[in-house]
């Protein structure tokens, strides 16, 4: 009988050891899932404080590219790399197709407008790469594309970068209804991600060190009349989304593991002063960023954990309040 207790005891206390282990590398957030076969949205709870993180679901197959939340809080999603349809979550239960591409071969950029209306940049049949709008059933190509990604401010205009190699001409576009107009001030090398504020003001990141002749390290801001570098500017490595809090907090999503010397897994804030991390981050390259109205980050890219649980190429980050 004492045997029998002394072997309760020491596995009672294994238990608490390995529960204890978990919390701890967890850093704050403990997760509980049911099978993967039969996972939705695992049970998350913060043990002490910090962002938490959540799967959609099973998640999606393949690297995550784009993301878009239209006005009631749908989540889009696409994966140019190796499908060309749009996929919508639904219900917050399960992912759902909404468009095999039609006459799109591929899908390589999209945004949601305030009124629901869809815009892509995707390689159409026999058409080449083309500007594109979806009306919730099929495609209408409304002219050639001007770039290869596309963005949206906070008053529906559209944006793309123009990324001339051949020519050494790196650029900013804006939509005005029927152009593409150049956005003043030429970049020195590539811009990869543009992002904006509640103010209107453009962000936009890359590989250049100087736009419109003013020096800004990989990253710099336009306020609708001039460009300004952002502090020292980046050193993250490759930074691929940008978007921006309602507060105007600045998030990057990349593929880098530090961010102004604090550890960030490829993803980090900028709160106008200094970066930080948002909680353990990811295990792989972050592609794409979106916020919703309530103020909750979507994340899409490579990875297959978010936060310490298994979220398969996008996840949803609940931010500190």
């Amino acid at each position: 009988m004492n045997r029998h207790k002394g072997f309760l005891l020491i596995g009672l206390l294994a238990t608490l050891i390995i529960v204890g282990l978990i919390i701890y590398l967890n850093k704050g957030t403990f997760a509980i899932y049911q099978p993967y076969r039969e996972m939705r949205t695992p049970i998350t709870s913060t043990i002490t404080g910090g962002p938490r993180w959540q799967s959609l679901g099973e998640g999606v197959r393949n690297q995550v590219d784009n993301i878009a939340v239209d006005s009631s809080g749908r989540v889009y999603a696409s994966a140019y790399s190796m499908e060309p349809g749009l996929f919508r979550w639904e219900g917050g239960t399960s992912w759902s197709q909404l468009s095999d591409g039609g006459n799109l071969s591929a899908v390589n950029a999209f945004v949601i407008d305030r009124s629901g209306n869809l815009y892509a940049f995707g390689q159409g049949i026999g058409s080449g790469h083309v500007f594109a709008k979806w009306d919730g059933s099929s495609w209408s190509v409304l002219g050639r594309a001007e770039g290869y990604r596309l963005w949206i401010d906070s008053s529906d205009n559209l944006y793309t970068n123009s990324n001339d190699i051949s020519h050494s001409r790196y650029v900013i576009k804006k939509f005005d209804g029927s152009h593409w107009l150049t956005v003043n001030g030429e970049f020195n090398d590539t811009i990869i991600a543009l992002g904006f504020d509640s103010s209107g003001n453009l962000y936009a990141s890359g590989y250049f060190t100087s736009v419109g002749g003013i020096l800004a390290n990989r990253i710099a801001k336009w306020n609708g009349t001039s460009w300004s570098a952002l502090g020292m500017g980046l050193n993250l490595g490759i930074v691929n989304a940008l978007a921006c809090d309602s507060s105007g907090n600045l998030y990057a999503g990349g593929n880098y593991t530090t961010a102004g010397g604090v550890t960030a897994n490829r993803i980090a804030k900028w709160d106008g002063t200094s970066w930080s991390a948002l909680g353990r981050g990811l295990n792989g390259q972050v592609k794409a960023l979106a916020f919703d109205s309530s103020g909750n980050l979507y994340v899409g890219g490579a990875f297959t954990i978010a936060g310490g649980i298994t979220a398969n190429h996008i996840a949803k980050c609940i931010p500190s309040r």
